[in-house]
């Protein structure tokens, strides 16, 4: 029943997304209507205009280690009150990240119970909508003329220049500013 409930939570707050037009338009992991397909043909456009214009390219690919260990329930929480003000989703999504455990077992022996402090839990369908919230605004760092574009945790970041020398410092620039 847990899982039909989150499920129903999840479709409700995606619907709520993309009626506001919440998650960046850079943004195309798991959403409607978006793919890798997406990704690679907005990279695709940028290296044919580069051809053309017979400059060079710098691209920088990322991905975000342990994704979703590490994204923190207090940011997603935060985001929250300001989509869904109050009521009972942003309640129950309260309640489905708070007081989480877990233990491990080895050699039939289970460990103490421990507290996770950070993570969406895998495997859960709501989990990944929360992620993307998480780094909805990651895009707000990355100015022009660099491009960049997402699939859930793998961004790709480019520039276009007349030479390698003019479009390092900006790229080493937007990813100083992505690692703060």
């Amino acid at each position: 029943m847990r899982k039909i409930l989150e499920k129903i939570i999840d479709i409700r707050l995606r619907w709520i997304l993309e009626k506001t037009n919440y998650l960046s338009s850079q943004q195309n992991g798991f959403l409607k209507h978006r793919s890798t397909y997406n990704r690679l043909h907005d990279i695709q456009k940028d290296i044919k205009k580069t051809f053309e214009a017979r400059q060079v390219l710098g691209l920088v690919a990322l991905d975000i280690a342990k994704a979703y260990d590490t994204t923190w329930r207090p940011r997603i929480i935060e985001k929250l009150h300001k989509i869904l003000c109050h009521g009972n989703m942003l309640n129950f999504i309260k309640h489905f990240l708070s007081d989480r455990t877990f233990q491990i077992k080895t050699d039939g022996h289970l460990s103490l119970t421990l507290k996770q402090e950070n993570d969406v839990p895998q495997g859960s369908t709501i989990s990944v909508t929360l992620f993307l919230i998480a780094i909805n605004d990651v895009s707000e760092s990355i100015k022009l003329p660099v491009n960049h574009t997402f699939f859930a945790d793998d961004q790709t970041i480019w520039c276009r220049g007349r030479n390698i020398n003019s479009i390092q410092p900006i790229l080493q620039d937007t990813l100083s500013s992505l690692e703060k």
